[in-house]
């Protein structure tokens, strides 16, 4: 009516949001690597944590299986050993993935020598949740998600207190950014970007593009 035209409030568009980049440098996550294997080892110094029983580790494994394969937070945490073969792991077998198709995802960077270690049978054996687990990181999905996320989280913060904030899935983005600039990577399909579109799953190279 005439009286809220009269009285509205004047509009004031929103400021851009200046875009930052979310990729981690190779230097960054091995920074967070050493800092979350330094409380470990404080840790079992300390006496807070028998050193058979904690196997933390499997934290910043699962961090280089992310940043070497490009694979979501909540695949991962999915992720059984029968999905694992020599090179590449299968997406999607027998779960549901948000892009609900299957695909294989080859084993780059730092991924396969974190594959080598949390698949062999003499680390599984000295962790005990590992041992009987069908999970490749030996813990229940939601858990294991929770604990790779709340552990990136605390790492970040501590190691890069002043720098814009980084989360779990901006190891994804990272894969991305290193598979695309690194020339020793091969191609399938003979261009990059659509080799990246399989990987990740996407159904269009405009959702790769962003």
């Amino acid at each position: 009516d005439q009286k809220y035209i009269e009285n509205k409030p004047e509009y004031k568009p929103k400021k851009p949001q200046r875009k930052i980049p979310k990729f981690l440098h190779p230097k960054q996550l091995a920074a967070l690597i050493d800092y979350h294997l330094s409380t470990i080892a404080q840790a079992e110094k300390e006496g807070n944590v028998q050193p058979e029983n904690n196997h933390s580790a499997w934290i910043v494994l699962g961090w280089m299986i992310l940043a070497g394969t490009g694979m979501r937070p909540v695949e991962l945490s999915k992720l059984k050993l029968s999905h694992v073969y020599d090179d590449y792991i299968m997406i999607g077998e027998d779960f549901t993935t948000k892009v609900k198709s299957e695909r294989h995802v080859p084993l780059l960077f730092e991924a396969g020598q974190a594959i080598d270690i949390i698949t062999d049978s003499h680390y599984r054996e000295l962790e005990h949740s590992m041992r009987d687990s069908k999970y490749l990181l030996g813990r229940k999905p939601n858990y294991a998600k929770q604990q790779l996320s709340r552990a990136f989280t605390n790492a970040w913060q501590a190691v890069y207190p002043d720098k814009p904030k980084r989360v779990l899935y901006n190891l994804k983005d990272t894969f991305c950014v290193r598979f695309l600039s690194d020339d020793s990577v091969p191609t399938r399909s003979g261009m990059k970007l659509n080799d990246l579109k399989e990987i990740l799953g996407h159904s269009s190279l405009e959702t790769t593009q962003k």
